[in-house]
């Protein structure tokens, strides 16, 4: 690209701007859940597009405990809340 329009090769991989920079967001994908260390945990949103009519309420924790059988307590803390909650720079309070 730089020889033909001028635009300076990257310092990085376009890969690892996308791990450092983004969030992928998901409904029911239990092949993603799959491939979560591949993917890069920390980069991995779950949603249950509520209150549109392909979204997963009110069955959502149903599915949640589905799709994520098996996965650490750890990593299904951090797709399912905590890691929206650090991207968006939000606080949760447990009383």
């Amino acid at each position: 690209m730089e020889r033909n329009l001028g635009i300076p090769q990257l310092p990085q991989k376009l890969s690892d701007y996308i791990r450092q920079h983004t969030l992928w967001g998901f409904m029911y994908d239990p092949y993603g859940v799959k491939l979560r260390n591949e993917i890069g945990v920390g980069n991995l949103i779950w949603g249950n597009d509520f209150a549109h009519a392909q979204g997963d309420w009110p069955e959502s924790r149903e599915i949640i405990d589905e799709i994520m059988d098996g996965v650490p307590e750890d990593e299904r803390y951090r797709v399912v809340a905590g890691n929206a909650s650090e991207f968006f720079h939000l606080t949760t309070a447990i009383a």
